[in-house]
C-alpha cells in the first residue's frame, strides 16, 4: 500500500511527499474531494483514500509540540 502526504496543490496536481522522501505529482481528479494540503493519502487497489485517523493523530502531535514551544 502506497502512502503519501500532500505538500501542496499546484496547477491541477497534488504535489506529494512519498514515504521515502521523494516527491510526486498526483492529478487532483484522481483524489477524493476532501483531500487537502497536509492530508495523508493511502492508495489501495488504484484508488486514493484520505487517512483521517493518522491525519488527526499527526495534527495533535504538532499541536502538542507547538504548545510546548510557545508555552508561557
Amino acid at each position: 500500500m502506497r502512502k503519501v502526504t500532500i505538500d501542496r496543490l499546484e496547477g491541477g496536481f497534488a504535489v506529494c511527499e512519498e514515504s521515502d522522501g521523494t516527491m510526486s505529482d498526483i492529478p487532483l481528479s484522481d483524489l477524493p474531494s476532501e483531500a487537502a494540503e497536509g492530508s495523508i493519502l493511502l492508495e489501495s487497489d488504484g484508488a486514493w483514500i484520505v487517512d483521517k485517523k493518522e491525519g488527526a493523530e499527526r495534527r495533535e502531535r504538532v499541536r502538542r509540540k507547538m504548545d510546548r514551544l510557545f508555552k508561557d
